[in-house]
């Protein structure tokens, strides 16, 4: 499980057939083999460890769905190590698990150093689009503030705009997406619901508090 906030910076050294090598001497010091991390989002196991980092082994449905794939050498790569029993939660609740991949269609700086991004909003983004509600981009934990039939915008602090890979990322350049487990586990219920199966009702989850 992972929260949507980087703690690390990290560079993609290097790509050899379905193995990612990537450059984070900072977090290599707390790695250990077999460690879960989210690399722009998706969540990896560490494979190896090396001086400077580690290596993990993509399934070719990841570098088929995920910008892992096609991102080059020398990438900026937001990290974020999977979260410990005991440690604070401050973001939202994000699998490592992306949906799919969408395009940046445009950037603005606003009053104050913050920055608004607009990106492409597919047809299979939008049952899990909510206004004000959690989207993981590029594994950042980030609000929908407006949305539109297709596009949706976010805005950027400051610190995050530092401290990630947003501020890199140009106009027409994919970045992963990972809808809201919770809008997800909830559409999937009345999917349920609706099909008759598993003897769910609508009156059940309103009483759930959905």
């Amino acid at each position: 499980m992972f929260t949507g906030l980087i703690r690390y910076r990290g560079t993609l050294g290097a790509r050899a057939g379905s193995t990612l090598r990537i450059r984070c001497p900072e977090l290599r010091t707390g790695l250990n083999h077999g460690d879960s991390v989210a690399v722009n989002g998706a969540c990896l196991t560490v494979a190896e460890l090396e001086s400077d980092g580690f290596r993990s082994d993509l399934l070719a449905e990841t570098l088929k769905e995920t910008t892992l794939g096609v991102l080059p050498a020398g990438a900026r790569l937001n990290l974020e190590p999977a979260l410990r029993a005991g440690e604070a939660f401050g973001g939202h609740f994000v699998q490592g698990h992306v949906d799919g991949t969408v395009r940046l269609k445009g950037r603005e700086r606003l009053a104050g150093g913050d920055w608004q991004l607009g990106f492409e909003l597919p047809d299979w983004l939008k049952p899990y689009a909510l206004s004000k509600g959690s989207i993981a981009v590029d594994g950042v934990s980030l609000t929908l503030q407006e949305l539109t039939q297709d596009l949706f915008q976010v805005s950027v602090i400051p610190t995050t705009w530092r401290d990630t890979n947003l501020s890199e990322i140009q106009p027409g350049s994919p970045v992963n997406i990972e809808a809201d487990m919770m809008i997800r586990a909830v559409r999937h219920a009345l999917e349920l619901a609706l099909a008759g199966q598993g003897g769910l009702t609508l009156k059940a989850l309103h009483n759930l508090g959905y």
